[in-house]
């Protein structure tokens, strides 16, 4: 059992306060990411240096999305991300930090290849693989991991990546495989995996046989379920949890603290212990000695989802959930572990699991144990051997990448002497000189050696000459005749073991010279192995780097197609913002001509009121003047005498009609220049050419009524010329209003050309009233040379 020397609790910063976050160690550090509290989701990363026991934040945004229940693995110099999920996601992405230049990686997720579909999980555990330093196992969660989508689902399958070409693959699984699960512990031991608790279909906790699942990594298959109690649970079983902890110790052994179940958060530990050699997992409770019997704010308190590492004999406890509530534990923890008392040895049982045997074994345990292969084969001193600790792999230290197999073996024990002395204890000097000779000349490997001969009890002798009488010459007849034959078994016993030493030695012998030869050869086929494993390598940190430099230069492209795209986006909700802003003032311009156009349509309601007033007029006095060119003959001679006058008056109406046209093509052309003028423009300046065309009509009325008066007409002429001067005037302003109204310049230029078509008009109708004006000039001559003819004299009243 580990025992616990002291603890200590650790002060961190308020915004570390939190659960869901994965952790990993890196050198003398302890990493954190991610992680959530409350609604909020993180994508931060904090290292924790116990040795100085201060935090300090390495980035505080990640470029890419925050998360929680992901996984924190280092391979080499990089932290691993895989995974997690947020409120509404789930992802499949990876995401690489170097820890060396402290950046993220652009874009490790597009480099993946073979499956990445795998990787869409949260709530899994993953691991560096035993076997492969470069490689990341994986195990379980919840999500959807098939390519063509489908339904979300507990996950029980095992995912490798490899981290030098970035493949997903799959890993092999024979055996029962164990139920899917999440929220659960993939810890490492040896050369097997461990997976303890966990939540099921329908978010059920994992009990019993359930509970615990061991993969071995040798004969890749999943070993039959053997999970053995202990302690004082009243249940007498291992107590169900999801959300919890687990580490290995330097032994090998796990210990799981905290989680939650029906009961809510737990705040216990439970020591695993492991069997190598037949995969058994026996349990039982503990409780570091520093903390035992402490308060509640002496110790850890109850907590989920929190991390927990081991690093420098230390157990460290960060964040997580608190009580049976959303809240976040105020409290991390440093236990320091003094050291793993050896498990107690287990039973050993026939199970058929893997154990060294037979010659192969045998020189496999020679070559890796605390000893040289010379040693090994027995050509040391004498000093005593050592065998390794019974174990799966039955392999001693860490070795190099060449027998990379051997991850994870235990630290060798002491071996039993490698032949008991069963035999009597009474044996000759001779004989016991051999056979320590033999033990320490005799080589570690456990070659079969028959059993020692077994000393026979000596049968009892009669008493020679002993008449029932002397007991002294009895006994010391007795004495002699014991002696003899005690001496004839030692010469026997020394022989028979001089003989059996040496057939043992020539066969000792030659077994050595073969066994040489083999090791030759095996340290041939490794090398070579070796050296393919570093072309092999060698030929992947190329084609990783090859693949880099791509995805840099794809990066870099995709980078400039997306500053690109900014940019044309900016510049549209640039011209968005200036087209927004000219629909406004169009729109207000719009209202205001609205109502420019109510007040005129106003004014032009009034003007035709006023023309319709004009009208009746002229027609009443148009009916008196016809009355007056009935008495036309008498007022003859008056009219010769204003005939002259009415010719000049007349010429200057006609230069009066010119100016007016002049002056209305001017207008005309002033209008054309107003084509921005508003749409109520229009209507005004349509009502003002209707008002025009009365008093044109008028006009012609009064030109025709003047034919019979020549002081009617002037007056009638005068009228005109008024209005054609409050006309010229409103023609002014409607220039000036012209020149606000620019934006309407093609629908300004339409009215123009409807403004000509109108003083065409005009212009029509006062040359048929010149021409119906001469006409009556013709009938008064007509008259007045009738008049002439009666009275002799000759009158004329055609113009100059």
């Amino acid at each position: 059992m580990a025992r616990c020397s002291g603890a200590q609790r650790i002060e961190l910063p308020a915004d570390l306060q939190r659960a869901g976050s994965s952790s990993a160690t890196y050198k003398d550090i302890i990493l954190v990411f991610g992680g959530r509290k409350g609604e909020v989701f993180f994508n931060d990363l904090w290292a924790f240096k116990p040795s100085k026991g201060e935090a300090y934040c390495l980035c505080k945004a990640a470029p890419f999305p925050p998360r929680a229940n992901h996984t924190c693995t280092v391979v080499r110099d990089a932290l691993w991300v895989i995974g997690g999920s947020s409120a509404t996601d789930i992802f499949r992405d990876v995401q690489v930090y170097d820890l060396k230049r402290r950046e993220w990686l652009s874009a490790p997720t597009t480099k993946l290849r073979g499956a990445p579909q795998l990787l869409h999980r949260t709530a899994h555990a993953a691991c560096l693989f035993p076997l492969r330093d470069d490689t990341i196992t994986i195990y379980g969660g919840y999500g959807c991991p098939d390519s063509a989508g489908g339904q979300h689902q507990w996950l029980g399958d095992l995912v490798t990546i490899n981290t030098l070409t970035c493949h997903v693959a799959p890993l092999d699984a024979g055996g029962t495989l164990p139920v899917g699960r999440g929220y659960h512990t993939l810890t490492v031991s040896g050369q097997r995996c461990y997976v303890v608790g966990g939540r099921g279909v329908h978010n059920k906790l994992l009990v019993e046989g359930d509970a615990v699942a061991v993969y071995d990594l040798q004969s890749r298959k999943w070993l039959p379920s053997a999970l053995a109690g202990s302690g004082s649970c009243s249940t007498g079983s291992l107590e169900p949890r999801s959300s919890h902890r687990a580490v290995a110790l330097e032994c090998g052994d796990l210990v799981v603290f905290g989680g939650s179940n029906s009961r809510g958060r737990l705040d216990d530990f439970v020591l695993l212990r492991l069997d190598p050699a037949s995969g058994r997992v026996s349990w039982q409770e503990w409780m570091p000695a520093a903390i035992a019997g402490a308060g509640a704010d002496d110790k850890p308190s109850a907590r989920g989802a929190h991390c927990m590492e081991l690093l420098g004999g230390s157990l460290f406890i960060l964040g997580g959930y608190a009580g049976n509530t959303k809240s976040y534990v105020q409290d991390s923890w440093r236990l320091d572990i003094a050291g793993p008392e050896p498990p107690a040895p287990a039973p050993r049982e026939q199970d058929g699991c893997a154990r060294p045997s037979g010659e192969a074994s045998q020189w496999r345990q020679a070559r890796r144990g605390n000893r040289s292969f010379a040693e090994g084969l027995g050509g040391g001193s004498g000093a005593a051997h050592k065998r390794p600790r019974t174990g799966g792999s039955g392999g001693g230290r860490t070795p190099d990448k060449g027998t990379s197999l051997l991850l994870g073996s235990r630290s060798p024990a002491k071996a039993a002497p490698l032949m008991p002395n069963n035999g009597p204890t009474a044996a000759t000097p001779a004989a016991a000189a051999v056979a320590v000779t033999a033990a320490a000349t005799a080589p570690v490997l456990p070659l079969p050696v028959p059993p020692p001969a077994t000393a026979v009890p000596p049968e009892p002798l009669a008493p020679v000459g002993h008449p029932q009488g002397n007991p002294a010459v009895c006994a010391a007849t007795a004495a002699a005749a014991l002696a003899a034959e005690v001496g004839t078994l030692r010469a026997a016993m020394a022989g028979r073991q001089g003989e059996e030493l040496a057939a043992l030695q020539a066969a000792n012998a030659g077994l050595r010279a073969e066994l040489e030869l083999k090791a030759r050869e095996l340290d041939r086929r490794c090398e070579e192995r070796r050296a393919s494993e570093e072309r092999r390598q060698e030929a992947e940190r190329a084609a990783g780097s090859l693949e880099r430099a791509l995805e840099e230069e794809r990066e870099r492209g995709r980078e400039a197609l997306a500053r690109r795209k900014r940019e044309a986006e900016e510049a549209l909700s640039e011209q968005a913002v200036i087209f927004g802003r000219e629909r406004d003032a169009l729109a207000a311009a719009a209202r205001e001509k609205d109502a420019a156009l109510s007040r005129l349509e106003a004014e032009l309601e009034a003007q035709r009121a006023q023309a319709r007033r004009e009208r009746a007029e002229w027609e009443s006095t148009y009916t008196s003047k016809q009355r007056q060119v009935e008495r036309l003959s008498l007022d003859v001679e008056v009219a010769i005498n204003e005939q002259k006058k009415f010719s000049d008056q007349y010429a200057n109406a006609m230069r009066s009609i010119e100016r007016l046209q002049a002056q209305r093509d001017e207008d005309a052309q002033a209008l054309a220049a107003a084509r921005r003028q508003a749409a109520e423009d229009r209507e005004q300046l349509l009502a003002k050419l209707a008002a025009a065309s009365t008093a044109c009509e008028g006009a012609r009325r009064d030109a025709e009524g003047a034919k019979a008066q020549l002081a009617s007409l002037k007056e009638a002429l005068q009228a005109a010329q008024a209005a054609m001067d409050r006309l010229q005037a409103q023609l002014t302003q409607q220039e000036q209003r012209a020149q606000r109204g620019e934006a309407e310049a093609q629908q300004s230029q339409q009215e123009a050309a409807r403004l000509r078509s109108e003083c065409a008009k005009v212009r029509d109708v006062l040359g048929r009233d010149k021409a119906a004006f001469e006409l009556h000039l013709r009938a008064a001559n007509t008259a007045l040379a009738a008049l002439a003819a009666a009275g002799g004299s000759t009158y004329s009243l055609v113009p100059d």
